[in-house]
């Protein structure tokens, strides 16, 4: 200690304790305050006790003095002894290391898959970043490496970029290590930033990088510099990029000591570096040393950094592809500098683009294929509405049908009535009086149609008219008919005039009347008509009979007039259709829905 060193270069003194005198040294007097210091006279006796007493005090005032300078300075005049800062890494590693390391690199991500080099650090821990399948099983082959060789890591150092995540948690349930070991870093295991050449094509960018710490990065890599970016992500050299790793190594050797550490990095130039580092190997040869995806390595430190650098200068084959990209780089790399940074596109954006313009395509083709079905619906729901449409015609026209067949039917029979209550010798001729009954029903019929209601008489009728056929009646007239069936006019009754009739039953000719150009011995009908028939009596034939062809005009007017008529048919038809057309629109909406998802 101080005190003792100091008390190798004091010289013995005398003292006196107690009234006696002892031997000691000036360190012992230090530390012994009732010890009094003072000078053993050699060649006097002891004098005067108070004067003794007043020398020993100024004595011991001096020695204090001195023996408090000693003591101060003694440090400084100590010999120097080395520190063990264990935590400090130099590099190379030329003392061994505290914790064995095993480096491995994470298996390919989707990026990588879909040919896109990112090194920016905000998009890492993106997901698309995350495990491809290959990516998957190159980990589970690399699990099985560590297992077979009995590697059970008690601390998994790893980045935070989204395969490094993937990569820890596959090897904690392969190898069965604890939650509490797994330690995320999450700066200094970052991949070295690139720069403008950021998202760009892997297997393009990649060798040009290669070719560009070969010929320009140096022993140090100080130099070989990508161009900057204006999105965030850092143009770094690979000298930069070796100060995170002396931080991250100096941590590890800090917090941990005897453990057993994987590297999990998310690229394989970084791991590369590191090996560089360690085995004192130069920078522009970090690619020689490069990981490939899933790769692990053991036991790194400065020899086995140097065994493997070795042994892979003596592979011809290696040594040959490596060339082989690096011919391929400096091409590359030569192309990528003589693009205008303003003009560059990365690959990502390219892709982004593509994206959208197949989400648009696609959008397009579904809005198609809707507007299609909307078009094929609408068909169908019009082709539904008009066989509709046709069926109600169609039904109304069968009614109508039969009305005027019912009509027809009750305008015989009550004619035929009033024709069996005249006399016995007017039953004879029945079919003349129906014969009669029809074409006055006709005539009516026709008055009616043409406007002529204010007709009440009939006159007389000729024979001939006895041989119309009944399917007149059944023609499209008969609408008309049942119409007029039900007024007042049809209770008529027909009266013969038993003066003019002859009274046989002979169908030979018979004289003209020259004033009513009838048959003079053929009955006369008399239609009373009631009060809704106007007092201008004329006979039904005054006027000309209506042809065949204004009948049928007549009888489609009337017609026409009668489904012009609103039987709540249409609504009913609207209300219809609108709960089609939504139903059908619920069905599309679940149909985009479902597809959305899939």
């Amino acid at each position: 200690s101080s005190l003792e060193m100091a008390a190798a270069f004091q010289p013995q003194a005398t003292v006196r304790y107690n009234g006696k005198i002892r031997s000691g040294s000036v360190t012992s007097t230090v530390l012994n305050r009732p010890w009094r210091l003072h000078h053993s006279p050699q060649d006097s006796s002891v004098g005067d006790e108070s004067n003794l007493d007043s020398n020993n005090d100024e004595l011991q005032r001096r020695r204090f003095l001195q023996q408090c300078l000693t003591i101060i300075t003694a440090p400084m005049l100590a010999p120097p002894q080395s520190a063990n800062a264990y935590g400090l890494v130099q590099f190379p590693c030329e003392r061994p290391l505290l914790n064995t390391y095993h480096i491995m690199r994470a298996g390919q991500n989707l990026m990588e898959e879909g040919d896109i080099i990112s090194t920016n650090p905000l998009f890492l821990t993106n997901r698309e970043a995350a495990l491809s399948p290959k990516g998957i099983a190159q980990v589970q082959e690399a699990c099985k490496i560590l297992e077979q060789n009995q590697i059970n890591p008690s601390v998994v150092k790893y980045s935070l970029a989204a395969s490094s995540m993937d990569t820890t948690a596959i090897v904690k349930e392969a190898l069965k290590v604890g939650q509490n070991r797994l330690i995320p870093e999450f700066t200094f295991m970052d991949p070295r930033g690139i720069g403008k050449w950021d998202m760009m094509s892997y297997s393009q960018t990649l060798p040009a990088i290669f070719a560009l710490d070969e010929t320009e990065a140096g022993k140090d890599g100080k130099l070989g510099r990508p161009p900057p970016n204006d999105d965030g992500t850092p143009n770094e050299t690979l000298g930069e990029q070796k100060v995170r790793l002396v931080q991250l190594m100096s941590v590890l050797e800090t917090q941990f000591q005897g453990d057993t550490v994987l590297l999990v990095f998310p690229d394989g130039g970084t791991p590369a570096l590191l090996s560089c580092m360690m085995g004192g190997i130069p920078f522009n040869k970090v690619h020689e040393l490069e990981y490939a995806p899933g790769e692990v390595r053991l036991y790194q430190d400065m020899e086995s950094v140097q065994t493997f650098y070795e042994t892979r200068q003596q592979q011809s084959a290696l040594n040959a592809d490596y060339e082989k990209t690096l011919q391929l780089g400096k091409i590359e790399l030569e192309r990528l500098r003589e693009l205008d940074p303003a003009t560059m596109v990365s690959k990502k954006d390219l892709k982004i683009e593509m994206e959208a313009a197949e989400i648009e395509e696609q959008q397009r083709q579904r809005d198609e294929q809707k507007r299609i079905k909307a078009e094929k619906e609408q068909e169908a729901r019009l082709l539904r509405q008009k066989e509709i449409q046709e069926a109600r015609i169609q039904k109304q026209e069968e009614a109508a049908q039969a009305r005027a067949k019912r009509a027809q039917d009750a305008a015989l029979q009550r004619m035929a009535q009033s024709g069996s209550a005249q006399s016995p010798s007017e039953a004879g001729d029945k079919t003349i009086q129906i014969a009669i009954g029809g074409v006055a029903s006709l005539a009516v019929a026709a008055a009616l149609a043409t406007g002529q209601s204010d007709t009440d008489q009939v006159g007389a009728v000729s024979s001939g008219s006895a041989a119309i056929r009944n399917d007149t009646l059944a023609s499209p007239l008969n609408a008309t008919i049942s119409s007029v069936e039900t007024s007042p006019m049809l209770n008529a009754t027909i009266l013969e005039d038993s003066e003019t009739k002859p009274a046989s039953n002979s169908r030979a000719p018979q004289d003209v009347d020259e004033t009513s150009g009838m048959p003079e011995a053929l009955p006369q009908v008399t239609l009373p008509f009631g009060n809704d028939v106007s007092s201008n009596k004329k006979s039904l034939y005054s006027d000309p009979v209506p042809t065949m062809e204004e009948k049928k005009q007549a009888a489609a007017k009337a017609m026409q007039e009668y489904m012009d008529q609103d039987d709540g048919g249409d609504d009913w038809l609207s209300v219809m259709g609108q709960l089609i057309d939504e139903d059908g629109d619920e069905v599309e909406d679940e149909l985009d829905t479902t597809n959305e998802w899939q």
